[in-house]
């Protein structure tokens, strides 16, 4: 029964044609108070993550941080090559660079009198393509692609977020 509330409580309101369009994802994490590491599990799969921001350059799991830019570009990326592959054009190649400020640092890191509150701000996504085909082919399947990324759409309602096309030879 409490299943059943619960279902008709999220989806109050809607139609059936509003549930269509949507779909649920989600993950289980799993850590303790004695580490400083993460487990995501999704499926039949799991990614251990690290701190969940350092300075340290010799940390050796990705941060969560590190890996949330790294569902960014994945997000774009991955979703411009399948559009390119549905469209029968070419990449050779493709990298993707992706930078975030936090600001209100010191707050995050615990210094007393520090005020704000610590964020992700100004994220810059650059992509780099090498490609035989038409420049104009490659921008349209670029704008569609940044116009369907979801997690890019989710950062756009609440951060500056700069995101450029770059063709290289």
């Amino acid at each position: 029964m409490k299943t059943w509330l619960t279902f008709a409580h999220r989806f109050r309101g809607r139609t059936v044609a509003d549930l269509r369009q949507r779909t649920l994802v989600s993950v289980r994490a799993k850590t303790s108070c004695q580490s400083t590491r993460t487990t995501v599990f999704a499926r039949a799969g799991h990614v251990e993550l690290g701190k969940p921001w350092s300075f340290d350059l010799a940390e050796p799991l990705l941060t969560g941080a590190e890996q949330m830019l790294g569902l960014l570009a994945g997000d774009v990326l991955g979703l411009f090559i399948k559009i390119c592959q549905q469209r029968r054009l070419i990449v050779d190649c493709a990298e993707a660079t992706v930078k975030a400020e936090l600001v209100n640092t010191l707050r995050y890191l615990g210094v007393i009198g520090a005020t704000g509150t610590p964020a992700y701000e100004n994220f810059q996504l650059r992509v780099y393509i090498e490609s035989p085909d038409s420049a104009e082919s490659l921008f349209e399947a670029w704008h569609e692609a940044t116009e369907c990324a979801p997690f890019l759409n989710v950062l756009k309602k609440g951060a500056d977020v700069d995101v450029s096309l770059q063709l290289t030879d």
